[in-house]
């Protein structure tokens, strides 16, 4: 939606975009309002005070809010990236993000609810995992 809309704006990563993370709570919130369920949001935030500025954003709506962590060593990381036959043209885009992953995972690891390493295990292991963490 923004990306359609924002015609001569000049960014190089949504994320920056103060509008994306001001909308992020409110869509949350009017998805969770309109079908009476909790949301699952997928979303890496390597920028400490922009996941900030949503977490008080969900909050100030009365969403509750367990933040899980996929953590993964950045080899294991670098790895999957290539592997990555779903979306290969994402991988440029994805190793430019390595290193501010690595520089943030100490305050991510800090501020999530749950953590999940998910260096070396399957998909359905981790959301099990995810699921058992969640009561």
């Amino acid at each position: 939606m923004l990306r359609a809309n924002l015609h001569g704006v000049e960014f190089s990563d949504f994320q920056d975009l103060n509008s994306w993370r001001l909308l992020v709570p409110k869509v949350a919130h009017e998805i969770a309002a309109t079908t009476g369920r909790d949301l699952l949001a997928v979303q890496s935030v390597l920028n400490e005070n922009y996941w900030r500025q949503i977490r008080q954003g969900m909050f100030a709506l009365g969403l509750q809010i367990h933040h899980v962590v996929l953590d993964i060593e950045p080899d294991a990381l670098k790895s999957r990236i290539e592997a990555d036959q779903n979306d290969p043209a994402a991988a440029t885009w994805r190793h430019r993000h390595v290193d501010s992953f690595i520089a943030s995972r100490e305050w991510m690891l800090g501020a999530a609810d749950t953590v999940v390493d998910v260096s070396s295990q399957s998909a359905r292991s981790a959301a099990s995992e995810i699921l058992s963490s969640l009561g």
